[in-house]
């Protein structure tokens, strides 16, 4: 009887502690982290006959309470433990358990998968705009450098989960880093830097808890562009070394971003982690202003202060977006007229991306500057391209609908770059004027032509050639002979 009590007495302590904590906040408890809506509660004055019948009104009021229920971060935190140990599944999105411990950002193993690559036609173009900026900046006393940051899901591909084991195929990065080779484009690649070290670093490059790499991976980085800058930019580059490594110091953020983002209850776990202790040289009398186009892995060179001693008055745009200051104070949004102008300040350009951006290339930098220094030939077919891989949105879209239909993505993106591009023919046919804009235009005329496509498709059996090549070879004869 008394246990039969004592039970009765623990299940209403159990309903009444939550509730008293939802009313009271007697318990202070930590934030969850990440991103979210917490919605107020319906009041019954918003009930309405239509949203009680239809059932809206009691499933927004349910959703509503179970994100205002005592102790609700606690119990998040508490479920996110028992899922990650007992199933090794990460409460994160787009974070997925890899082995031995590893935790990844899943668009890093995308990427590193090739299941973000856009074609080698992409990056052709691109090694070649590059190439000729590179050139055209040198003329004017100044440097554009591409940096290749390391991305974990190539580094560490090894503990990738079973998902995407043996599925790497041809990479964004493994495409541009050949035509740059090709175009003779100057360039640091980390991301090979990174893959040779790994088996023999005494420390983790990458730490198991976080995307970004390590404070000893981010000085060994730093060391090596140092150094090639060094080359570069002779008597202007500051001496910085390492002095110590602090082996004792509780785990740094972001070395563990994604273990924050999971909610978990316990703290990271300990890991072969080392903390560079660097020693600033003396500053040469003339020191480059550096203009960095970038992401979030430009910060751990923030926060050692690297960047503060290598640059004068330099700055950071991250994700050519917004500006901040080489000390690592936020200036703002980039306004649109001062873009080129600000850029064409500072003595040296790095471009520096990880592998989950490499569609993303420059943020679009590199075509604006492009833009400023020649006349934009640019067809109207490959600015729509070019939009496409640029934002993200669209390009996850674009990348599920490719999967579900079996097509390349490739061509899954230019189908959709030939979509947009009608759609804006029709209400702007005064932008079609280049003969490679014409020949687009055309081929797409043919492709939704049935009898046309079915005249051409006969032709190219009786030719044995590939269709696409024979509409290309029609459409640009049509063009050409048009224009005589």
């Amino acid at each position: 009887m008394l246990v039969k009590r004592g039970l009765l007495y623990l299940l209403l302590l159990l309903l009444f502690v939550p509730a008293l904590q939802q009313l009271t906040g007697f318990v202070s408890e930590r934030p969850l982290a990440g991103a979210f809506e917490i919605r107020d509660l319906p009041r019954i004055g918003d009930l309405e006959l239509k949203s009680w019948l239809n059932g809206s009104f009691q499933s927004d009021f349910n959703e509503a309470l179970e994100q205002h229920i005592g102790f609700r971060n606690t119990l998040v935190r508490t479920y996110n433990e028992w899922q990650y140990h007992i199933f090794r599944k990460a409460n994160a999105e787009g974070v997925i358990a890899g082995r031995k411990g590893e935790l990844f950002e899943e668009d890093y193993l995308k990427a590193a998968s090739g299941m973000f690559f856009i074609g080698e036609e992409h990056w052709q173009r691109k090694a070649m705009l590059i190439r000729r900026l590179q050139d055209t900046l040198q003329k004017l006393d100044k440097r554009l450098l591409v940096v290749f940051e390391p991305g974990k899901g190539t580094t560490l591909r090894h503990k990738a989960p079973s998902l995407y084991a043996n599925q790497f195929q041809t990479t964004n990065y493994d495409a541009l880093k050949q035509a740059f080779i090709h175009q003779g484009v100057a360039f640091v690649d980390l991301q090979q830097c990174f893959r040779d070290w790994n088996d023999t670093s005494r420390f983790l490059l990458f730490p198991h808890t976080g995307t970004h790499w390590s404070y000893y991976g981010a000085w060994l980085a730093a060391d090596t562009l140092l150094r090639y800058l060094s080359g570069l930019m002779p008597g202007q580059i500051t001496p910085i070394r390492q002095q110590a490594l602090d082996l004792n110091r509780s785990i740094r953020h972001p070395d563990d971003d994604i273990w924050l983002a999971m909610n978990m209850l316990s703290k990271p776990p300990s890991q072969n982690l080392a903390y560079p202790v660097l020693q600033i040289g003396q500053k040469p009398a003339q020191r480059p202003s550096v203009l960095v186009i970038g992401d979030s892995f430009y910060f751990n060179w923030q926060s050692d202060g690297i960047m503060d001693a290598l640059s004068e008055g330099g700055e950071f745009w991250y994700y050519n977006k917004i500006r901040w200051d080489h000390q690592g104070r936020e200036i703002g949004p980039i306004a649109e007229e001062t873009r080129i102008p600000l850029a064409l300040a500072h003595d040296l350009i790095l471009i520096m991306i990880t592998e989950r951006f490499h569609q993303n290339f420059a943020w679009k930098f590199d075509e604006q500057l492009y833009t400023h220094f020649f006349d934009d030939q640019t067809p109207q077919r490959q600015r729509f391209f070019n939009e496409l891989v640029a934002a993200n949105e669209q390009f996850t879209r674009l990348i599920a609908d490719a999967r579900k239909r079996g097509i390349d993505l490739t061509k899954r993106l230019w189908m959709e770059a030939d979509y947009l591009m009608y759609e804006d023919f029709q209400h702007h046919p005064e932008r079609y004027t280049s003969r490679d804009d014409r020949i687009a235009i055309t081929m797409m005329a043919i492709r939704s032509t049935p009898e046309w496509l079915e005249a051409v498709a006969r032709k190219a059996r009786e030719r044995d050639m590939d269709l696409e090549t024979m509409i290309r070879m029609d459409a640009e004869w049509i063009v050409d002979h048009q224009s005589q």
